[in-house]
């Protein structure tokens, strides 16, 4: 099973470290212009002034990378599901000695491993900003962030599912959903606007990663309407 899993894992690199790669030289590229810019804002105006900015006029040091993980996301998920679908390939990934529920967790684990760890990247650049904000400002920051990080897991999971969907029309229906939920994790509004919206935002997660399931097994039953 650890092999199986782990032979997943590797094919699926296979298919997806061109894009990984230039997603970590984008996420690198991005925060390296946001520590520069920030440090030059520092020199130029002062801790305190950028501290009164971030907490008074909602001035987000990290703006830059506010449409990245959406963009990661959708970029993984065409580019891990998309040539299965070239010629129903996809058939012979759950026709492998092993329940297809497991293989499609594992192809999911794959992506979100991946995007985790892109995420992980930016988060530890940005701990070059704690050298001069302080905790309550940082955590002021984290807050902004956070509902831009869960966009790009959902797409991910939707845009899974879309691809796999054998039918047109569904696959359409996914396109408004998708949207909607982006448009809303990615409004211009108060850092703290979403702590209580924790448990939804789970929620919303939890079905979006199961809809490739539920796609999964319309796949393989030939089902198209």
């Amino acid at each position: 099973m650890k092999t199986l899993i782990l032979s997943i894992f590797y094919r699926e690199w296979l298919k997806t470290r061109f894009v990984f790669s230039m997603s970590l030289i984008v996420v690198l590229s991005a925060m390296l212009y946001i520590l520069l810019d920030f440090a030059q804002s520092v020199r130029i105006s002062g801790v305190t002034n950028i501290v009164r900015e971030i907490i008074i006029n909602n001035t987000q040091p990290l703006e830059v990378i506010k449409y990245i993980p959406t963009i990661l996301g959708l970029a993984l998920a065409i580019c891990q599901f998309t040539p299965e679908m070239i010629d129903r390939r996809f058939r012979l990934s759950l026709h492998l000695p092993f329940k297809e529920h497991y293989i499609m967790a594992a192809l999911l684990s794959y992506g979100v491993l991946s995007l985790t760890s892109l995420y992980i990247v930016a988060l530890l650049c940005s701990l070059y900003l704690s050298n001069y904000l302080p905790m309550v400002v940082l955590n002021h920051v984290v807050w902004a962030i956070y509902p831009w990080l869960l966009s790009g897991y959902v797409t991910y999971a939707i845009v899974s599912a879309l691809i796999i969907e054998p039918n047109w029309l569904r696959k359409i229906s996914f396109v408004p959903l998708l949207l909607t939920f982006d448009f809303v994790m990615l409004l211009d509004c108060q850092p703290w606007a979403f702590a209580n919206s924790t448990l939804l935002f789970i929620f919303a997660i939890v079905v979006a990663f199961l809809t490739p399931f539920y796609n999964m097994i319309r796949f393989k039953n030939g089902e198209c309407r």
